[in-house]
């Protein structure tokens, strides 16, 4: 029972608590720890990353395609039917 009680205070006291965190939360956690630049800097790329993305989106142009009602009557698709039907 000791032996169980030493486990128990080592799990309460040394290790994190996970709940709500996700894996890649807990990766960067590790790495902070260790001093493991590699995974920092994989994270810290693929936040940039994501937020040059973000940017480009919100300030790309807005392309809209054209109503059919602004569409001049040459420009509209042709509503026959071609064909013959079985």
């Amino acid at each position: 029972t000791f032996n169980s009680f030493l486990v128990l205070v080592f799990f309460y006291y040394l290790l994190p608590e996970t709940k709500g965190r996700s894996l890649e939360d807990m990766s960067v956690y590790f790495a902070e720890i260790t001093g493991d630049h590699s995974i920092l800097d994989a994270e810290a790329r693929i936040v940039r990353e994501r937020e040059a993305i973000e940017y480009a989106q919100r300030t790309a142009p807005r392309f809209e395609q054209p109503r059919p009602r602004d569409l001049p009557r040459e420009q509209l698709p042709d509503a026959t039917v071609s064909g013959t039907m079985a």
